[in-house]
């Protein structure tokens, strides 16, 4: 653990880079610093880690970096790696879209896998690199000098101050770190509802290949997850069901969940036979899309969702955010935060 974290009961405390955020953007960035000898203090407001699945999918570019940050583990071994793409309208297939292996790109598809388990991975390289998470801990106001930034941290024991050379937001879409810097975030949601639930499906699909169904009253989506018939189902919703949404997202019941999901399995896939049991995540959300009007301002930076939103289809969100927090790509070098530190 960092400095700034052991010494919490001094008035001010130091250390070189401050991330705010425990996803899988700031993990990334935490091992790479780490890996280049750079000092890095990681926070979190959360009282600990997630357990529910929420992003879902490794593509190789992904993969790639997780093995060059020494954090990609037995992720492999433990994901589905997805080998094709189906999408059908009732009971007729329309096409397939097959994965084929990248030169130089070991894995040939996406790994499927919740970003729990990610990371889960990235957490157990830190600690090897010699630094953990500080859970309970909040950012709680920023004030930037000629030549650092007082930074103000609230925990358990009370609130205190951290000189550090750089801050990271990598807390997400609500960046408590970006509405500090004063940089907009403009855009607009979605107008689309969705109900996302990983769930148990008693049907004999390809392990392999996720399938998509087109019909006139919305996607059904479905995606196999690790463990024996559990798949990450997505489901528009129509606009006359009050699913608790208030434009970010919002609760629903597993009851609810599940009655409505086996509607729509028969509805717009024309599976009357299937049936869909033990919800472990259900959510519902409304899908955003916004950019932040810049991605530094002084020893301010931010990454992933904290500085851009988009739609969850393609599987780019968690991608794009390791790509940002990793240093130095094959072939030309892209804006990545460890360029600037």
């Amino acid at each position: 653990m960092g400095e700034a974290v052991i010494n919490a009961g001094r008035s001010t405390h130091r250390t070189s880079v401050l991330i705010v955020g425990a996803g899988p953007t700031g993990l990334a960035l935490a091992c790479d610093l780490r890996g280049r000898g750079i000092d890095v203090t990681i926070i979190d407001k959360a009282t600990g880690p997630a357990t529910t699945s929420r992003a879902l999918g490794l593509q190789p570019r992904g993969t790639e970096i997780l093995e060059r940050l020494g954090a990609l583990g037995d992720l492999p071994q433990r994901a589905v790696n997805a080998l094709a793409l189906n999408f059908h309208s009732g009971d007729r297939s329309l096409f397939r879209i097959e994965m084929r292996a990248m030169p130089g790109i070991a894995v040939r598809g996406p790994l499927l896998i919740g970003q729990s388990e990610v990371e889960g991975q990235l957490r157990a390289r830190l600690a090897e690199l010699a630094r953990e998470v500080a859970w309970g801990t909040e950012l709680v106001a920023a004030e930037e000098g000629k030549s650092d930034i007082k930074v103000t941290l609230r925990s358990q024991a009370g609130e205190y101050v951290v000189s550090v050379d750089w801050l990271v937001g990598c807390d997400g879409s609500h960046s408590k770190t970006r509405k500090l810097a004063g940089i907009a975030f403009d855009g607009t949601a979605f107008a689309e509802k969705f109900l996302l639930a990983d769930v148990r499906l008693d049907w004999c699909r390809p392990r392999r290949e996720p399938v998509a169904w087109l019909h006139a009253d919305g996607l059904f989506v479905a995606m196999p997850l690790p463990g024996p018939d559990v798949w990450r189902v997505m489901a528009e919703l129509p606009d006359d069901v009050d699913a608790g949404c208030d434009g970010s997202g919002g609760s629903i019941s597993d009851v609810a969940a599940i009655d409505l999901l086996q509607s729509f399995l028969k509805e717009r896939a024309g599976d009357s036979t299937t049936r869909v049991t033990d919800p472990s995540w259900v959510s519902v959300f409304r899908f955003h899309r916004r950019l932040a009007s810049t991605y530094r301002r002084g020893r301010i930076l931010l990454a992933g969702d904290a500085a851009h939103i988009h739609s969850p289809f393609g599987g780019q969100g968690m991608n794009t955010g390791l790509g940002e927090a990793r240093f130095g790509d094959t072939g030309a070098r892209r804006r990545t935060i460890a360029r600037h530190l």
